[in-house]
């Protein structure tokens, strides 16, 4: 694999303190996704409690037990030491430890990437309501997802704060709309009593567009045209439908088989 072309690192962490340090690698080209690679960066064991005189790493992972005082959580090594400013490992998910060697909670930005870590102070990864809001944690790196991101079958947009967009959205210039869920809606859609219609892509449309094997309208602000003429030579019903070969306008008026009254 070739730095740059197949993978890129992605940040650094805890590279100059004793205890588990790692970086974050994005994969690129035919590669995807982040994963995140640990390794110990070792310092003769001692003892103690953060702040206290203690070392600050062991040379053993993350073999050991959780201690709580008046400032928090923290982890002691068996062989003495505890991590500090680092990611840790233990029992099978991560934990955040700051420079003191207190676990973190709630939201922490490092190497320039967010992520959420949970009450338990264990890293969150999926879908997690913040605040009101909901969020998007990259599972395997837990970093925190904007823009575009496809989950389970489905599109979200993820505003830069990491939050999810819901109802009309402008993205570089196309409008979509993001149901109440979250999820880019496709197809037609009624928002406040307006139908829409979304292509495949959840552009919103304008202008004609054949869907079913029938004409619809769509004006400039997407909403669909009906009971009217348009381009002062084809009727859209109230379906909103262009008809063909039929009376339209209260009976006033004939369309042929293109759509065109017949004067």
């Amino acid at each position: 694999m070739v730095a740059g072309k197949d993978y890129k690192i992605h940040s650094y962490e805890n590279n100059v303190n004793a205890g588990t340090a790692g970086v974050i690698v994005e994969g690129l080209g035919a590669y995807s996704g982040y994963k995140r690679v640990t390794f110990v960066i070792e310092q003769p064991a001692g003892n103690g409690k953060p702040n206290q005189g203690g070392s600050q790493g062991s040379a053993t992972a993350s073999s050991g037990s959780w201690k709580q005082d008046s400032a928090g959580w923290w982890y002691a090594y068996d062989k003495g030491g505890y991590p500090a400013n680092s990611w840790e490992r233990i029992s099978g998910k991560w934990y955040r430890f700051n420079a003191s060697g207190y676990m973190q909670t709630g939201w922490v930005q490092v190497g320039g990437i967010w992520y959420y870590l949970d009450s338990s102070g264990a890293m969150a990864e999926g879908w997690r309501s913040v605040g009101g809001e909901w969020y998007y944690l990259k599972p395997g790196s837990g970093a925190m997802a904007t823009g575009w991101q496809q989950v389970g079958g489905q599109w979200y947009w993820l505003e830069s704060s990491g939050a999810m967009a819901t109802g009309w959205k402008s993205v570089g210039g196309t409008w979509y709309y993001l149901k109440s869920s979250g999820a880019m809606a496709t197809g037609w859609a009624q928002v406040g009593g307006t139908w829409y219609y979304l292509k495949g892509s959840g552009a919103m449309a304008t202008g004609w567009q054949q869907v079913g094997g029938s004409w619809y309208y769509l004006r400039s602000s997407g909403a669909m045209a009906a009971n009217t003429w348009v381009d002062g030579v084809y009727w859209v019903g109230s379906s909103g439908a262009m008809a063909t070969s039929a009376w339209v306008d209260n009976g006033r008026y004939y369309v042929g088989a293109d759509g065109v009254w017949q004067k």
